[in-house]
């Protein structure tokens, strides 16, 4: 495993310890998507600023939004379907599933 600390510095290793997963940040009491399913837009909106992805099935990234507080995200141009949004925070990354229809 290749391991990148805070300050760029690569480290290889043959086994990683993340200790306590419970310990990490979470902001899922903290983040809304609504509405879900969803039709022309998607709209996110955190606690703290967040920068959010969204992702198909397949992993391919269809949209970046860029760092604030609430989202806005226009999805009409897209299949109907399932995708992941991938939203970070300064300290956290949650994923959501979200359905367009």
């Amino acid at each position: 495993v290749w391991i990148k600390d805070i300050s760029d510095c690569v480290t290889k290793s043959d086994s990683l310890y993340l200790g306590e997963l419970t310990s990490l940040p979470h902001i899922s009491d903290h983040l809304t998507v609504f509405p879900n399913p969803a039709g022309a837009r998607l709209h996110i909106a955190s606690a703290t600023p967040a920068a959010v992805m969204m992702w198909n099935d397949l992993g391919q990234q269809l949209r970046s939004s860029p760092w604030n507080e609430v989202h806005d995200m226009p999805v009409d141009d897209l299949p109907r379907g399932s995708y992941w949004l991938q939203i970070f925070t300064s300290g956290s990354v949650d994923f959501r599933r979200v359905i367009l229809q």
